[in-house]
C-alpha cells in the first residue's frame, strides 16, 4: 500500500490560471471546474467528438496526480491527461495516464502520472466518446505534485459511512425521511512523523484549515479511496522524540458532499 497521498496546493484552481473547453453548456462554463463547491458543473454541450477540458498554468509546474470530482464521462469511455509542454502555447500533447473508474459512491476519478514528477505549463483531460452524441461534466478538478509523508497512516484506521438523512416521526409514531448525500468519515494518526512532514502539515492547515476541501488518496492502488474531503478541527501534534525530532499527528476529516 502507498502512503496517502494529497492535493491541498491544487494547481488547476490558481487564480493565474486560465481553464478552458472545446464544448461548454450554457451557464455551466469550464471556470465551474475551479469552484471547489463540487456540485457548481462544467458540461458540455452534446457531441459525437472528443471534448477536451485544458488549462494554462501560466508556467511550467510540476505535476503528480490529477484528479476530476463529480464526473460523467462521454458514453462512459477513458479519460486521460495530457501535456502540451511549456511554451507560450501547447505543443504536441503526449498523454501521462488514464484515470481510474470512476466510482458511484465517492464519484471520483484519480490517477498518478506515468513518470510522475512532470513539469509543463498546458494540461487537458480528453474525455473519448464511441461516436454516439453524449455529453460529460465535472464539478471539481484537481492538478498538483501532492503531498506523500515519509510514514502512513496508523492502520488499522477507522471511516464511517455517515448518513446525514433527517428521520421525522409523528405523533403516532409513524416516521418520514428527508434524504441526504451520504459521506464518509474519519480520523487519521500518523506516528513517528518527521518535523519536515510535520511542517508540511501545518503548511497544509494554515492553507486550507477547515474551509477549504481538498483531494486526497488513500490507497492509491484503490479507486475509491480517492476522496474530496475538509478537515473537521484542529490538527493536533505531540513532540514524541527530541533527537532526531519526531512528532504524532492527529487529524479528523469528512467527506466534502
Amino acid at each position: 500500500m502507498a502512503n496517502i497521498a494529497i492535493l491541498h496546493a491544487n494547481l488547476w484552481s490558481l487564480p493565474a490560471t486560465a481553464v478552458s473547453a472545446t464544448s461548454a453548456a450554457t451557464g455551466l462554463p469550464a471556470a465551474a471546474t475551479q469552484n471547489p463547491d463540487r456540485t457548481y458543473i462544467w458540461r458540455s454541450s452534446p457531441t459525437t467528438a472528443e471534448v477536451m477540458l485544458q488549462v494554462d498554468l501560466g508556467a511550467a509546474m510540476s505535476v503528480s496526480y490529477a484528479f476530476l470530482a463529480n464526473v460523467r464521462r462521454l458514453n462512459a469511455s477513458a479519460i486521460t491527461i495530457e501535456d502540451g509542454g511549456s511554451g507560450g502555447s501547447p505543443g504536441a500533447w503526449t498523454g501521462r495516464g488514464t484515470l481510474s473508474a470512476t466510482d458511484p459512491g465517492t464519484r471520483i476519478a484519480a490517477v498518478k502520472l506515468t513518470g510522475a514528477p512532470i513539469s509543463a505549463r498546458h494540461w487537458r483531460f480528453r474525455f473519448a466518446t464511441t461516436g454516439a452524441s453524449d455529453y460529460c461534466e465535472v464539478g471539481y478538478a484537481g492538478l498538483g505534485a501532492g503531498f506523500v509523508p515519509g510514514v502512513n497512516m496508523s492502520e488499522p484506521m477507522d471511516m464511517q459511512l455517515v448518513d446525514p438523512a433527517q428521520l421525522l416521526e409523528s405523533p403516532d409514531g409513524q416516521r418520514s425521511a428527508a434524504p441526504r448525500t451520504m459521506y464518509w468519515a474519519g480520523s487519521f494518526t500518523f506516528y513517528k512523523l518527521n518535523d519536515s512532514d510535520r511542517g508540511t502539515f501545518e503548511t497544509l492547515y494554515r492553507a486550507v484549515g477547515t474551509r477549504v476541501p481538498f483531494f486526497a488518496w488513500l490507497d492509491q492502488a484503490t479507486g475509491w479511496q480517492a476522496l474530496l474531503m475538509r478537515l473537521d478541527n484542529q490538527v493536533k501534534v505531540r513532540e514524541e522524540l527530541a533527537s532526531p525530532l519526531l512528532w504524532t499527528l492527529e487529524m479528523d476529516w469528512s467527506e466534502e458532499r
